[in-house]
């Protein structure tokens, strides 16, 4: 076990590892068994390496206070740290995140879960409620399907559809080229509130290829695998086809900047992820603002072709005065996208924080990766008032705590910059009405 500056004490004695210095990140590091593990420290914040199992075999206390909770996360995001748990529970204010604790004790709250956050990706940890042991949910394979000719090395949609369950449900896909007799996982992953993946068929040619996909929590598993065998081939595109005279590729050149925008030309169909059916595949170009026909997500059409949501209004609001930009494809065309990096908020526009964090940024474009932005802290509230004036606190927005792992560090304002005020959206400004 390694831990962070000041991260924690270890006492032989009573066996019991206790998490005890504020302001400081502690992180463990490797699979480790504890006899006792606690941390009673308001605010405390604590990482585990990603992949590693902690085992706490008597009493596991995390107690924070309100609006204080302490933070227990993963190094990785979207990666699970494991705990097993075999003794005495003790948990009340803690945030969590990543989180699989489904080979050991369900976790109990001493009052109750609501105290605490979900962050997501959390298993056995007893937010919402849990599961009293039937079997919940099913889940249905829609894409392939059956009949599908694909080709190797060509990136495709698997689709599926699920009921019931929680977003943070593990999700495993797998496939088949042997019909059945044998299965290679494809993706095992946390994030049981997604229905596709895009996945690039393998070299490998069959006639008898199958998906399957399995969802799981602590209390049950349900699965589905492709009616029938689908086809995987070699491309059959021939070198005749492929060939250009040089005049032809002069043409290509003159036509390069206006198709560049262009990700989907509209000439395709495709299977709806709602209900299965075959539906034509709408034109789509960057920087267009996109929702299905079935599903209420808007997404912003991103410069490499993917699909980037938007996870609330306040956010689309910091990009756009209305909906009025908002085009309606089929759900179809959606599946026909790759899904991108969430929607971050417009740089210059708002500040952010989170609800269990006072601190306030200001965002900044990330001019080496558009999935990104920068956070500049602003310092305190006298260098809030510098900058932005003295209603500055009407243009701050609580962004979902799952978001911040999107942003990098940007410089610490300074009393001497300087920024655009004329493009800044007070919060009411970003009211759904």
């Amino acid at each position: 076990m390694e831990t962070g500056e000041g991260g924690g004490t270890f006492t032989p004695r009573s066996g019991t590892v206790t998490f005890d210095t504020s302001g400081t990140t502690s992180t463990v590091s490797g699979s480790t068994t504890f006899y006792n593990l606690s941390s009673t420290t308001a605010s405390k914040a604590i990482q585990f390496t990603a992949g590693t199992t902690q085992t706490v075999t008597n009493i596991f206390t995390m107690t924070g206070a309100s609006g204080q909770l302490i933070s227990l996360t993963s190094t990785s995001a979207d990666t699970a740290w494991n705990l097993q748990l075999s003794g005495t529970i003790s948990v009340d204010y803690v945030s969590v995140q990543d989180s699989d604790a489904s080979s050991g004790s369900a976790v109990t709250h001493d009052v109750s879960s609501s105290r605490s956050e979900d962050l997501g990706n959390n298993l056995n940890w007893g937010f919402g409620g849990g599961y009293s042991g039937e079997v919940l949910g099913t889940v249905q394979v829609l894409s392939p399907n059956g009949g599908e000719m694909l080709t190797i090395g060509a990136t495709i949609v698997i689709d599926w559809t699920w009921t019931s369950g929680t977003n943070g449900a593990r999700t495993q896909i797998y496939y088949s080229f042997d019909g059945g007799t044998s299965y290679t996982l494809i993706k095992d992953y946390y994030n049981g509130g997604t229905s596709e993946y895009s996945w690039t068929v393998p070299a490998v040619e069959t006639t008898n290829g199958l998906v399957k996909i399995t969802r799981s929590e602590s209390t049950y598993t349900v699965s589905d695998t492709s009616n029938k065998v689908f086809t995987i081939k070699t491309s059959s595109v021939s070198t005749e086809e492929n060939t250009t005279t040089e005049t032809e590729g002069v043409q290509d050149a003159d036509l390069t900047e206006e198709s560049s925008s262009v990700v989907l030309d509209g000439t395709q169909s495709g299977r709806s992820p709602f209900n299965g059916e075959i539906e034509p595949i709408d034109a789509v170009f960057v920087g267009d603002y996109i929702r299905g026909v079935s599903y209420p997500v808007v997404y912003q059409i991103s410069s490499t072709g993917t699909r980037r949501p938007f996870q609330n209004h306040t956010i689309f609001f910091t990009w756009q005065d209305d909906f009025s930009a908002v085009r309606t494809v089929s759900d179809a065309t959606l599946s026909a996208l790759t899904l991108g990096a969430p929607m971050l908020p417009k740089p210059g526009v708002v500040l952010v924080k989170i609800q269990s964090d006072p601190r306030v940024y200001a965002v900044e474009a990330d001019e080496e990766d558009e999935n990104r932005q920068l956070l500049r802290w602003i310092s305190s509230e006298d260098m809030a008032q510098t900058l932005y004036g003295g209603s500055w606190a009407e243009y701050v927005i609580d962004l979902p705590p799952t978001l911040m792992g999107r942003f990098s560090s940007g410089e610490t304002f300074l009393p001497s910059d300087q920024v655009d005020k004329t493009i800044l959206k007070r919060r009411l400004d970003l009211v759904l009405l």
